[in-house]
């Protein structure tokens, strides 16, 4: 599943511009991570490998238009690759738009079956039964037959995360239960989705972290916060005015009881996946992996100009603008030779050559040739 570092005044920003892997479905680029202010709060919890059926959305070019499809893991097409608009699989259905933006969604079976017409402005992954729906300019939650469990009231909302949804109201988040209950009074002016049992948010322009029952775990006063992943968070505050070390801000760890493990002392941090948090000193440093005792595991040479966190033992690296991977003890298992990677998620991962995507497996085995404009990760 996806996450995000929550950066300054916006939901869905990385507080640091480092380049890193966020989980399952999180394409490595180039440039600088985009701000989506008020878009979907996401949650980050690291992929673990099942043997359920899974299958990948992929997209080809007909004349001048994109058009999207799913196919299995063996590469075999499941969804006719005709949609403007479809989105990856969750609890067993996609939504889907014939025609793409401006028009209505629906959703499809992993048969390529309509199962919920084409209806809704806007629709989302399901979560816990549950997947929101925009309809008349407002939000609401449908089950997977698409009948309506909480009415469109809502002006942004977020996927249901441990039994709870963050969702904004009258101009502030709160959060609701997926039967429509207030759980947690509208109070903040952002509120990220609940993960490891927290759930960042902010008020009055800082960021701290709540529990269940609205206790804080840590007062707002961070300028910047990342949701929980591995038991540990990112929290960032500005430095005064600019640093040529550090830039604008410097960043640090807390962990689950809000104790300030690592001083705030990196210019760039990633969150914590398999034990293990990408790092970067300064501007000028190199990058390094550090365990949750701030402890440098791993240290890059200056060779590699991009760096990803690591799931399922592997991280992806960047060396002269190519892309490859490393285990946990720093070695080169996967050549860079890629323009583009996805992280590895159930085993696989998608990358680009030449302007087309493919698959490979961990040992670097090419699965699925690279005949598609794009790839993303196997889900279900």
């Amino acid at each position: 599943m996806k996450k995000k570092i929550i950066g300054v005044g916006v939901a869905s920003i990385l507080i640091v511009l480092l380049l890193f892997l966020t989980g399952c479905g999180n394409e490595i680029i180039t440039n600088n991570m985009q701000n989506n202010e008020e878009n979907e709060i996401s949650t980050s919890q690291s992929a673990e490998i099942d043997n359920t059926p899974k299958y990948a959305r992929v997209s080809e070019y007909a004349d001048t238009k994109r058009l999207y499809g799913h196919i299995d893991e063996q590469g075999n097409e499941i969804t006719a690759i005709r949609y403007r608009s479809l989105r990856d699989f969750s609890e067993g259905l996609a939504a889907f738009s014939v025609n793409g933006l401006g028009s209505k969604y629906g959703y499809l079976n992993t048969n390529g079956d309509v199962v919920i017409e084409e209806q809704y402005d806007e629709a989302g992954e399901f979560s816990e039964g549950l997947a929101f729906v925009k309809k008349d300019d407002k939000y609401g939650y449908i089950d997977k037959k698409g009948n309506t469990i909480i009415d469109f009231q809502y002006d942004a909302v977020s996927k249901f995360s441990e039994g709870l949804a963050s969702v904004k109201k009258d101009g502030k988040y709160g959060y609701i239960d997926t039967k429509g209950n207030t759980i947690i009074d509208f109070q903040y002016d952002i509120a990220n989705s609940f993960n490891e049992g927290v759930a960042a948010v902010k008020i009055n322009n800082k960021w701290g972290f709540i529990d269940k029952e609205n206790k804080y775990i840590v007062e707002p006063k961070y300028d910047g916060a990342s949701d929980m992943s591995d038991g540990m968070a990112v929290v960032m505050m500005f430095t005064d005015g600019y640093d040529e070390q550090y830039g604008y801000s410097k960043s640090g760890y807390i962990d689950i009881n809000g104790n300030e493990i690592i001083p705030l002392k990196y210019s760039k941090a990633g969150s914590f996946s398999n034990g293990l948090a990408l790092v970067k000193e300064t501007n000028n440093s190199k990058y390094e992996y550090i365990d949750k005792q701030g402890n440098v595991k791993i240290t890059l040479d200056f060779q590699y100009d991009g760096a990803g966190e690591f799931l399922e033992g592997l991280a992806a690296v960047s060396k002269d603008g190519k892309w490859g991977f490393i285990d946990t003890n720093g070695n080169e298992v996967i050549t860079p030779r890629y323009d583009s990677v996805n992280a590895f998620c159930n085993g696989y991962a998608s990358v680009e050559l030449n302007d087309k995507w493919g698959v490979i497996d961990t040992e670097g085995n090419t699965v699925i040739d690279f005949k598609y404009n794009s790839i993303e990760d196997f889900t279900n």
